[in-house]
């Protein structure tokens, strides 16, 4: 790439991204977060923690999968997908071939989440 092609994408993957995704952020108000309640707040935060560290663990010990890779498609699977991926990225300083393949899987799992969740929600209601 040109040295000014280069800069554009380093500036939209970079500071673009991640003002976006604050902006973005900014349509949750406290008084959004108040009215679901406390037990809501808790569940999601417990929700986040053990899917970022479930995927974690099956990653590094039991798939011997790379630490960024593993930490990238953490991210992605437990807060927002393919955006969470790329704010990840320059605080791990992932290598792009990485962000890449995380992406990839964050993409595939959310789309087959899409045809599995119903046949989950379908079962569960035969368990209560």
């Amino acid at each position: 790439f040109s040295t000014q092609v280069e800069k554009g994408v380093l500036f939209a993957k970079g500071a673009l991204l991640r003002t976006g995704i604050v902006l973005y952020g900014f349509r949750l108000t406290f008084g959004d977060i108040a009215d679901v309640g406390l037990n809501a707040v808790v569940t999601d935060a417990i929700m986040l923690i053990s899917t970022f560290f479930f995927t974690a663990l099956l990653g590094i010990r039991y798939l011997k999968m790379d630490k960024q890779l593993v930490y990238l498609t953490g991210a992605g699977c437990s807060i927002c997908g393919a955006a969470a991926v790329m704010a990840a990225e320059p605080v791990i300083k992932a290598e792009s071939h990485k962000v890449s393949v995380a992406i990839a899987v964050v993409v595939i799992f959310g789309t087959l989440s899409i045809f599995t969740y119903p046949f989950f929600y379908t079962w569960s209601q035969d368990l209560i």
